[in-house]
């Protein structure tokens, strides 16, 4: 997982976003029947509904279908191994329509509420048998797991993974929501000058010991000073020597300044914005870095999924052992999933390093 990728993916939803007119209820009802099923016509979609209380007439529900197409949450399908007598129009979701069901329709991904409805019993891996190729999918799963692999033992993992996909939809709504053309250069706060000392510090603190790598930021003491040409904040840390923060207001420049193990001047220089009446100190970043925190986010929930699934299948039951034997064989020959030796290393020296500090404490 990287953030080109996701990237990527965002802009991808955001050719379609800008059609989407809205939807209500009941268009995420007739959305939603197109995860169950490769292709779907209006009609059978409004044969569908019938049985349920769901029903429409077929013309409110040919009108709902178009407009689904118009949003670029459904697309048209051909294909030489359909044969209509009828010669009915096929569709089937684009990338824009699944990551809505993500967003606004998790359960009905991870069972069918039609064959809820209807009594009949639900086959939770559908959905991924007819949509495996998902850009979601590769961006989000496929680096820790082959597709042949989920497709295997899917049904033992999907529900705890489509809702880290939610959760990964979630993050992305808020990237698309205030996406801004691409050539509009993306800043980064890193603190408001005039809430140093005071409800910032957190934020420089966190970025100070990114910067210069730093293994402690506690106990600190920031000072500042103002004179009619610069404003100096000095940050006193255990780890490091003090470093200097000066607002050059004239050329509306701030510069990071410590001494390195050299005795060495290190100097970071930042752009400073006035927003909202605040001096906001912050730097350009890539569009592709601005996805950092997505990723972040999302690397340490799969990885929490992965790791409660490889504990789980050491303390399962001997009535699941056929299964149990089935997973690890599946998961032994898949070499994207060799990820789990990294998850035990990191989280080994993590909680190691927690007991240390606990016991160290005492």
């Amino acid at each position: 997982m990287n953030c080109s990728d996701i990237h990527g993916y965002i802009s991808l939803l955001y050719t379609s976003a800008i059609k989407d007119a809205g939807f209500d209820a009941k268009s995420l009802n007739i959305l939603e029947q197109f995860a169950w099923e490769k292709y779907l016509s209006a009609y059978q979609i409004y044969s569908n509904l019938k049985s349920t209380n769901l029903k429409m007439a077929y013309k409110n529900v040919n009108r709902r279908v178009n407009a689904l197409l118009l949003s670029d949450l459904i697309q048209k399908f051909e294909s030489d191994s359909i044969r209509s007598q009828r010669s009915a129009i096929y569709y089937r979701l684009t990338e824009y329509g699944i990551y809505q069901l993500f967003l606004n329709r998790l359960n009905s991904l991870l069972v069918n509420q039609s064959d809820v409805r209807k009594g009949t019993p639900p086959n939770s891996l559908a959905f991924f048998l007819n949509y495996n190729d998902s850009a979601l999918f590769k961006v989000f799963l496929y680096p820790y797991f082959k597709k042949d692999t989920l497709l295997a033992i899917g049904s033992i993992l999907l529900s705890d993974l489509f809702r880290y996909l939610t959760s990964c939809c979630q993050s992305i709504e808020r990237k698309v929501n205030h996406l801004e053309p691409a050539n509009t250069p993306i800043f980064e706060k890193i603190f408001s000058w005039n809430d140093i000392p005071g409800r910032d510090n957190e934020s420089l603190l966190s970025h100070l010991q990114y910067l210069f790598n730093l293994e402690s930021i506690q106990p600190y003491d920031i000072k500042k000073e103002n004179t009619i040409e610069y404003s100096t904040i000095t940050v006193n840390l255990p780890s490091a020597p003090p470093i200097v923060i000066r607002l050059d207001k004239a050329r509306n420049r701030v510069v990071m300044m410590s001494r390195t193990s050299n005795d060495e001047f290190e100097e970071m220089e930042y752009e400073v914005r006035d927003v909202d009446q605040e001096t906001v100190v912050s730097r350009g970043m890539r569009r592709e870095e601005s996805m950092q925190d997505i990723v972040n986010d999302a690397e340490k929930r799969i990885e929490q999924i992965i790791y409660e699934f490889v504990y789980n299948l050491a303390f399962s039951g001997t009535e699941a052992s056929r299964e149990v034997s089935y997973c690890r064989e599946i998961l032994s020959q898949d070499e994207k999933f060799k990820v789990v030796e990294e998850i035990y290393k990191n989280r080994h020296k993590g909680f190691e390093a927690g007991y240390k500090k606990l016991t160290d404490s005492n």
